[in-house]
């Protein structure tokens, strides 16, 4: 599950398709992942910059470089393979270079996880289908 992901790629629409910004699209996907469990956002990180073989997204690298300086920023374009070769390579190094996991966190997180998942269980009990 998510929680216990040690890193996240964003991969970023740098074309703009639809409309949409891209730098708009990172704070909703990090906002996501904040509203999921607090905190989320700030794990390591790569930002994938996509679709960079179409005429917005240069201007839209830039920007995001601005808005984004000490990121991890790998543009490519996945339809053509272009880069991608390369995005797997940092994408490893980049775990590589994590410090190493805490198993007494991951252990709470997944206790959290289960007894949530009882709790949920138990509101369950006694519920009937009436649409039987």
């Amino acid at each position: 599950s998510v929680e216990i992901c040690r890193m996240f790629g964003y991969v970023l629409d740098m074309a703009g398709v639809d409309g949409r910004d891209p730098l708009d699209d990172l704070v909703c996907l990090r906002k996501e992942l904040d509203a999921y469990e607090e905190g989320l956002s700030n794990r390591a990180s790569v930002l994938v910059a996509n679709k960079m073989d179409m005429p917005e997204a240069e201007a839209n690298l830039k920007r995001l470089q601005e808005a984004e300086p000490n990121a991890v920023i790998v543009p490519v374009c996945a339809e053509l393979c272009d880069n991608t070769k390369e995005l797997v390579e940092i994408l490893h190094k980049s775990l590589l270079a994590l410090p190493p996991e805490d198993e007494e966190w991951l252990n709470r997180i997944l206790a959290r996880r289960r007894h949530f998942e009882n709790e949920k269980t138990d509101d369950m009990d006694g519920v009937t289908d009436d649409f039987q």
